[in-house]
């Protein structure tokens, strides 16, 4: 898709970009503000001084970068309240805005931008400094022709990804513990911390090897064999993250876990030199609805939950492979040439699976 930027720049803010010396400093003259697909390329980009009047389109459900450029002597990083001094009036129906980091380089905070439905115009009005900057926005479909994406055949899956057809093969349904047995020794906790979560951590003995599911504090899907991609040197592992330590005793009652992940990751690849194809494979589950006080549970569920993949399984699912493994159904999508992606649900989680094979 053809990028699209947005900039409320002077003119002499560009003359003044366009003749910094490798010396000069100074980023911003003036407040900017860029919509792109792929932070930070800005060749190309459009200027105007306009507060309203500007227009663009977006695919919908793909995640794009909206982009503050501050005044240099008005970027404070250390700011606590440097977010507050955008607000956002838009439909929240119709996009998801969302911040995710500053800059000291650029001396511009970035937020992720996407669109949620299909509609021919929308606004949304940022205000600066008392000031209403407004960019008209479309909505349309997106591109799946664009060669990135490829909806897999059950060949390609059983030739070209065995690993992953196998783990999702494999998947089954564990139904918690009654009476729960506590804490398995052969595990290794952390109780609550600065994050108000906590976690349990399982190193796997074997490609089968499911011995952690009797201490998962929630009944969930999971896989029942991972390919370890021998020879390469791989960490192998199963952790879940939780809220309390009294959901992890003797005799709790089954609770939400914050996530449940399996799964195998080469380790250092520039040293230990993998030859095997394989190199990440993975099995995760979130809360559809999570209601507990954890900051960093609720902010990594919500990030899961709107994912690009999984959000265009949900809005385009006759651009992914449906496979049923007993009483479920996968939607899956291959990204270029070695990665591939899986999404499923129950009444309780959210099921993302991931390979990703040197290719």
């Amino acid at each position: 898709m053809k990028r699209a930027f947005l900039s409320i720049l002077s003119v002499s803010m560009l003359a003044g970009i366009t003749s910094c010396s490798i010396v000069d400093t100074v980023k911003n003259k003036e407040f900017g503000i860029a919509i792109n697909d792929n932070y930070p390329q800005m060749e190309e980009p459009f200027y105007t001084n306009q507060k309203t009047g500007n227009y663009v389109s977006l695919e919908m459900n793909n995640h794009y970068n909206l982009i503050f450029y501050m005044e240099d002597e008005k970027f404070d990083l250390h700011r606590d309240d440097i977010e507050a001094q955008f607000t956002f009036d838009y439909p929240q129906d119709k996009f998801d805005i969302r911040f995710a980091f500053s800059s000291a380089f650029d001396k511009c905070l970035q937020y992720y931008l996407y669109t949620e439905q299909l509609f021919s115009r929308e606004t949304i009005n940022i205000t600066y400094e008392n000031e209403v900057y407004s960019i008209d926005v479309q909505s349309i479909d997106y591109n799946f022709s664009k060669g990135v994406e490829i909806k897999p055949s059950a060949a390609s899956l059983e030739q070209d990804f065995s690993e992953f057809k196998e783990m999702m093969d494999s998947i089954q349904y564990h139904s918690f513990v009654t009476p729960f047995p506590g804490r398995n020794p052969s595990g290794y906790y952390s109780d609550e911390n600065e994050w108000n979560d906590c976690q349990y951590h399982y190193d796997l003995q074997d490609e089968s090897d499911t011995s952690y599911v009797d201490y998962l504090i929630d009944s969930v899907y999971y896989p029942t064999h991972l390919d370890f991609a021998d020879p390469n040197i791989v960490s192998k592992d199963m952790h879940m993250v939780y809220e309390h330590s009294s959901q992890t005793m003797e005799n709790a009652s089954p609770s939400t876990m914050g996530s449940f992940c399996v799964g195998i990751s080469v380790i250092d690849p520039g040293c230990t030199k993998p030859t095997n194809p394989l190199h990440y494979l993975s099995f995760e589950a979130y809360p559809l609805q999570y209601e507990g006080d954890s900051e960093r549970i609720q902010k990594n569920a919500y990030s899961q939950l709107h994912s690009q993949y999984y959000l265009l399984s949900k809005a385009y699912p006759e651009f992914y492979l449906s496979y049923e493994v007993g009483n479920i159904t996968l939607r899956i999508i291959q990204i270029g040439s070695g990665s591939m992606q899986a999404f499923f649900e129950d009444d309780t989680y959210a099921y993302v699976l991931a390979a990703s094979y040197d290719r």
